[in-house]
């Protein structure tokens, strides 16, 4: 099954681009691109998150998307995390994705993804 999840990217704040232009500048790396270029999307934004949510205990937290990758790298199921909340309990909850859509938009469910690498 072909999923895709929904990850959120914020726009930075005016306060937050003076600062990091007044701290790099014009300030180039090894293959001279601008470190901060204010034409850059990646520069615009911050770093996308992905809204977790513990079907066990209902806890919800953003999770920046290339630490979800990073720990789930090898991983060829559902991208997932235990929960801080409850992981420790006898409920042993995981969090996935709160939002999950298939090819075609359509919204379904973590156990839906699941039955399908079954």
């Amino acid at each position: 099954m072909s999923y895709k999840y929904e990850f959120k990217r914020i726009k930075r704040t005016q306060e937050e681009l003076n600062y990091y232009q007044k701290i790099f500048g014009d300030q180039r790396d090894e293959v001279g691109d601008l470190i901060f270029d204010l034409n850059d999307p990646n520069t615009i934004y911050k770093e996308p998150t992905v809204d977790m949510v513990c079907f066990k205990c209902g806890f919800e937290e953003p999770v920046y998307h290339h630490i979800l990758v990073e720990l789930n790298y090898v991983n060829k199921s559902l991208h997932s995390l235990a929960c801080p909340k409850c992981s420790h309990t006898k409920k042993r909850g995981i969090m996935y994705p709160k939002v999950i859509v298939d090819e075609n938009d359509n919204p379904i469910t973590f156990q839906d993804v699941l039955d399908s690498f079954k």
